[in-house]
């Protein structure tokens, strides 16, 4: 009995789950070769996804469904998930979203109606996770920099001063960076 079917491409990103399930469907529909890729573009993070997929990790893909095809797929791969304990399921969709964080792509869950951008729903949760306990260091090491600079200028003593006011600079133009790539992040 097979198990649960996940689907990973690159492009294009779906808006919602409906919008991927049309995009399977309409690669479903189609016949694969090299003429019809479908709605999927060709990407080399998928063959690589695949490719360490398939490598020298723990195989995910069902041991008793042989490849068909000896060229690894470009555009779209389903993921067929073997039945196991909890864990062994767990670990699975670990490997299979590790991955796919790795290369950016997409994992659509036809059976559980959910799209996934592995990468940016990390992204999303680190800077969530920022905020206020990263702020609050990375302005403390800013402030401490700037001091150390300021103090280290006013002593004055020869090459130590000097190297104390590049440190305490490097730290306060750091901490500024931090705080920019931030907001940036936060306006897209």
């Amino acid at each position: 009995m097979p198990g649960p079917v996940l689907y990973v491409w690159k492009s294009p990103r779906p808006a919602d789950a409906e919008e991927a399930a049309a995009l399977v469907r309409a690669w479903e529909d189609g016949d694969h070769n090299e003429a019809h890729r479908g709605p999927f573009e060709w990407s080399d993070d998928v063959v690589w996804f695949h490719r360490e997929m398939t490598g020298d990790a723990p195989p995910v893909w069902n041991p008793d469904k042989p490849a068909s095809d000896p060229d690894p797929p470009d555009t779209v791969i389903p993921v067929e998930l073997r039945e196991g304990s909890e864990d062994e399921v767990r670990d699975q969709l670990g490997e299979i979203f590790g991955l796919a964080m790795k290369y950016d792509l997409i994992v659509y869950d036809p059976q559980r109606g959910t799209v996934h951008a592995p990468l940016a729903e990390y992204s999303a949760a680190a800077t969530a996770a920022f905020w206020p306990g990263g702020a609050l260091r990375a302005a403390v090491v800013g402030i401490a920099g700037g001091v150390l600079a300021v103090v280290a200028w006013i002593l004055g003593i020869p090459l130590v001063s000097g190297i104390l006011v590049i440190v305490g600079a490097f730290l306060v133009v750091m901490t500024i960076s931090v705080f920019v790539h931030d907001a940036r992040g936060r306006r897209s």
